[in-house]
């Protein structure tokens, strides 16, 4: 005869299954994950550093990735069914005057941790970014084979080999992102749109092309190819390969603002720290094939960016995930 500890036992080990450990969880793409995770059903917990978001809708842990004793101990405490692995040292400039650094973060704590997750039968889902290739041509495919022209980029692929040594059934996901971050740290889109409002102009590189993906898209296909039992390496992209240059005219037209305040130049006008290679567009054929749809256009993608302004995502996000000091 069933009773009430068998009930609770039953719904205890469902909430294990549905346990997602997300690294990097106040980030860009991590803050949008935490929501994306929740809205599909799964029960997230977060880790960051620093990590001061008292209104966190999930769980959020403080932790150094460097320290794998503290690692270990979180995973054994949390027991998730996956880890999506979004943590990383982002700024391209700062990694290439800080070499080490970005090698132990971005690769050697990712393969560590990708180690630690295969010991405990864990699912490791490992971000990476379209930038491990030079951007000779575009259009990469994951049979292509990388050359990163800076750090930042070289760490990356590091990270993709070391995680997936460590992990060999874990997922590696290449993509470029744009989106709504819960910080006071504007990302491209984010910084177009401010420009537009202020009346200001605004530069748009027309040799620098990619396919980016909105993040809370991004985590939905993640989540989807996760759950198709995929592993290796898989690119998620948009389906057009557009300049950044018509991204930002795109996007003044889906904010209804004037698109004539949008400049083409190149990008060799703008002086920066580290070289960038200028076609990183991904081709994401073999996802859409593997999960049954189209990639999404760059006009869904713009609608569904425009509608979490106005229907109070934006706020929401920002609300819940936003640090406070």
């Amino acid at each position: 005869m069933a009773d009430g500890n068998d009930n609770y036992g039953t719904r205890e080990k469902h909430q294990m299954q549905n346990k997602l450990l997300i690294t990097g969880a106040t980030g860009l793409l991590g803050a949008n994950f935490v929501h994306t995770a929740l809205a599909s059903g799964w029960a997230p917990v977060g880790v960051a550093l620093p990590c001061r978001v008292p209104q966190a809708p999930a769980p959020m842990h403080e932790l150094d990735l460097r320290d794998t004793a503290a690692v270990a101990g979180l995973l054994d405490r949390v027991q998730p069914a996956m880890v999506v692995h979004l943590a990383a040292l982002t700024n391209v400039d700062w990694c290439e005057d800080h070499a080490a650094d970005a090698m132990v973060l971005n690769a050697e704590v990712s393969g560590k941790l990708a180690g630690l997750a295969a010991q405990r039968d864990i699912r490791f889902i490992y971000m990476s970014t379209d930038s491990v290739f030079d951007g000779a041509r575009g259009g990469y495919t994951e049979a292509d084979q990388p050359h990163p022209l800076n750090v930042y980029a070289a760490s990356k692929l590091a990270g993709e080999q070391r995680v997936l040594q460590s992990h060999p059934a874990a997922l590696v996901v290449r993509s470029n992102i744009f989106g709504w971050n819960a910080q006071p740290k504007a990302n491209l889109a984010e910084w177009i749109l401010a420009k537009l409002r202020a009346g200001e102009p605004v530069p748009g590189f027309t040799d620098v092309v990619f396919a980016p993906l909105l993040v809370t898209v991004l985590a939905r296909l993640m989540l989807d190819l996760a759950a198709s039992g995929a592993s290796g390496v898989w690119h998620l992209a948009s389906a057009q390969a557009v300049s950044k240059y018509d991204f930002a005219c795109a996007l003044a037209r889906a904010f209804a603002l004037p698109v004539e305040q949008v400049q083409a130049v190149v990008s060799a006008t703008v002086e920066q720290r580290a070289p960038r290679p200028l076609s990183t567009w991904l081709n994401g054929a073999a996802a859409a094939r593997r999960l049954g749809r189209p990639q999404p256009t760059l006009a869904e993608l713009l609608r569904e960016f425009c509608e979490q302004e106005t229907g109070g995502y934006t706020k929401s996000l920002r609300t819940s995930m936003g640090e406070q000091i």
